[in-house]
């Protein structure tokens, strides 16, 4: 989807397709000359489809000349907001959110329980544990920064949350809330999650991100959609942190993040006219 972008910068003379399933429909920028919507997932997008290939066939007919991108899964430039219409994080607003991207398909829990309670397909039993760890975070959080207001977003509302945290979290997503998300995502001075895709677009909107790895170190940064092209700022906004991190350790990088970017902004582009 990202490679959108450079197609259309780069290769104005041409008209873009794209190819999309139906949930990625509403992030196709406005100046793509058609949309083809298939109604396949992500999972079986690899596989070969004679009716797809056939319509494929039937269309192409219509130019003289195609072209076919080479569809890079991580573009090094891109707009996040030419996609979303949603714009990125503003820390100019002094506002504090802390959001955690919530999942129940894998646990911020001991990776040893996590694998018996899979085995046994009990994973529902670790989901109070895994709220009252998140609840346990922003509270050693808001020791250190009083002022934070904090939320949760993502698939899966089996626990309840104190009033303190604001529950955004669904049971399915569509257009319309996906939306409304990026808007949270924006709002949020930090976003912190697990790894996985979960963390694509709320990292290509809120201001920094704490990404928590288990066992796929060898995806590093696949799932962070970078807004920084700077390498000093990019460290600081963008951390990478064994999910296994206590969370004494995790609430005190995360004030440190939101506390102290504008000072460590100032001193490493002071150079800068």
């Amino acid at each position: 989807m990202l490679n959108a972008q450079r197609h259309l910068e780069g290769n104005p003379e041409c008209g873009l397709v794209v190819i999309v399933p139906k949930f990625l429909r509403w992030m196709v920028p406005d100046e793509v000359a058609e949309i083809w919507t298939v109604p396949i997932s992500l999972k079986n997008g690899q596989n070969y489809y004679p009716s797809f290939a056939e319509f494929v066939a039937e269309e192409t007919k219509r130019f003289d000349e195609i072209y076919v991108s080479e569809a890079h899964s991580h573009p090094s430039q891109f707009d996040i907001t030419r996609f979303t219409r949603v714009p990125t994080h503003n820390f100019e607003n002094k506002e504090i959110k802390i959001t955690f991207i919530w999942r129940e398909d894998r646990l911020l829990v001991n990776r040893v329980l996590f694998r018996v309670v899979r085995k046994i397909d009990r994973r529902a039993m670790s989901l109070p544990l895994q709220n009252l760890k998140i609840q346990q975070l922003f509270e050693k959080i808001k020791l250190q920064v009083p002022e934070a207001k904090f939320a949760v977003a993502g698939l899966g509302t089996k626990t309840k949350f104190p009033e303190w945290i604001e529950d955004y979290r669904v049971d399915s997503f569509n257009e319309k809330i996906e939306k409304e998300i990026c808007h949270l995502y924006s709002e949020s001075r930090l976003i912190i999650g697990l790894h996985g895709s979960n963390m694509l677009l709320p990292s290509a909107h809120a201001g920094m991100t704490i990404d928590l790895i288990d066992e796929r170190w060898g995806n590093f940064a696949q799932d962070i959609l970078y807004q920084e092209r700077d390498p000093r700022m990019a460290t600081f906004r963008y951390r990478f942190l064994p999910y296994q991190t206590s969370n004494d350790t995790l609430a005190f990088i995360a004030a440190v993040m939101v506390m102290k970017w504008s000072k460590f902004k100032s001193q490493m582009t002071a150079d800068v006219i």
